[in-house]
């Protein structure tokens, strides 16, 4: 077997295992009926295509790249569409383990005070690549109603409407895709719409165009692509946060959605963060450096992890950010270090060997040193976070690196240090 389909091979099973988890709650001790069967098995051939499809293009890439002289342009352009297919890859994992959640009632929610406009030069930036190679013309707008700052989960706000633009841009063959939100400020809530030029519903897909897992039209899914989570998940995530999404426009112009949000009011983005210091907002960049859009701290990072190429990269990352790194395997070596030296900032993996992230943490708050700990973890499940933190730790990122929060959290927390 090659490496290829070896690693085809590994992801595929550990996705159909929580497929199975997914599919199998409800009838937990009992054999699955027909329906359920004929479910799985349309849900999970979808599946593998969506995995083998972009699998296949991130090898076939990342060979040609390692084997063959190319020029460098098109090793830049290959590795952009590794990175694509990889952010893919991602966004289907975590689709799947959030309906996981969802079905047996842990999907938890996290507000915190949001920048609206921040976020939705956010999605912009993510989908206008996928809109520009169409010829399409995006075109996301706030208007004036809407707070500066507000308190939402922004993970699952994103989730929502990035899979409504995402649809948008796939189903629309030339014209415009359009994101507008407005401030309902008697309510409370905020209404984002979703407008495409596209070919509009079927009408008979409409009635199941929300469907659960299994009950829409699986050869539409085939057709198209993805694995038939899209919507469904984004209207039960919705549902979660009090809002509401709808269809409210299907004709020959095209499609429009309508997500109604409630928010709370919050008075400042990060109160805690001084403005004389760099800050990461968004696609904004403020007092860094302008080559990379990314700000610029100084000081000295411990990172803490078994795994040599995260290392790597954090090393890159840090370095980018014009912080100097020190590097330790295990929670052990990372003690040693902090006893002999100081450290403006520790990055901790949670899942090491000799000693992992909790028990270090917690060793280092027993000893009554305060030095900032931010979990950088592959552990995103509920609940996570909240061991994370009970354990000492200041703040908690997910693996795969995202680099802007990388940037915006060690902002903070050095903000705290010198404030």
């Amino acid at each position: 077997m090659s490496i290829a389909d070896t690693a085809l091979l590994l992801l595929a099973t550990g996705l159909a295992l929580a497929t199975g988890y997914l599919l199998g709650r409800r009838r937990r001790g009992s054999e699955p009926s027909p329906d359920d069967r004929a479910a799985r098995d349309a849900f999970l051939s979808n599946l593998a295509h969506e995995l083998r499809t972009p699998l296949t293009a991130m090898l076939g890439y990342a060979e040609i790249a390692a084997q063959e002289r190319i020029s460098e342009r098109r090793r830049d352009e290959f590795t952009r569409r590794v990175l694509n297919h990889g952010r893919l890859l991602l966004r289907l994992v975590n689709d799947v383990f959030d309906y996981a959640r969802l079905r047996d009632g842990d999907l938890r929610i996290h507000p915190i005070p949001v920048e609206p406009r921040t976020l939705v030069r956010e999605l912009d930036r993510d989908l206008r690549p996928e809109a520009d190679r169409k010829g399409l013309i995006l075109s996301t707008t706030v208007d004036d109603s809407v707070p500066m700052c507000v308190e939402v989960d922004p993970d699952r706000v994103a989730q929502i409407l990035r899979c409504l633009l995402h649809n948008a841009v796939k189903f629309t063959r030339r014209g415009n895709v359009q994101l507008h939100v407005t401030a309902l400020e008697g309510n409370q809530q905020l209404v984002f719409e979703v407008q495409d030029s596209g070919p509009g519903i079927p009408e008979q897909m409409r009635a199941r165009l929300f469907a659960d897992l299994g009950k829409g039209d699986s050869s539409h899914a085939r057709r198209h692509g993805g694995v038939g989570l899209g919507l469904a998940l984004a209207k039960a995530v919705t549902r979660c946060l009090g809002g509401r999404l709808m269809l409210t426009d299907n004709g020959a112009s095209g499609t429009t959605f309508r997500l109604v949000l409630p928010y709370a009011r919050a008075r400042s983005r990060d109160p805690v963060l001084a403005p004389a210091l760099p800050r990461w907002s968004g696609t904004r960049m403020l007092d860094g450096d302008t080559a990379t859009g990314m700000p610029t701290f100084s000081g000295t990072v411990l990172v803490v992890d078994d795994a040599a190429d995260n290392r790597l990269l954090l090393r890159h990352a840090l370095r980018k950010l014009g912080l100097h790194s020190e590097f330790a395997e295990n929670g052990l070596v990372a003690l040693r270090m902090l006893d002999q030296r100081h450290f403006d900032c520790v990055v901790m993996d949670m899942q090491m060997p000799v000693l992992d992230g909790y028990a270090a943490t917690r060793s280092l708050r027993d000893r009554d040193d305060h030095t900032p700990v931010i979990a950088l973890t592959a552990h995103a499940l509920d609940g996570d976070r909240e061991k994370c933190l009970a354990a000492g730790c200041d703040e908690f990122l997910t693996k795969p690196l995202d680099r802007s929060r990388l940037a915006e959290t060690l902002g903070r927390l050095l903000a705290q240090q010198h404030a």
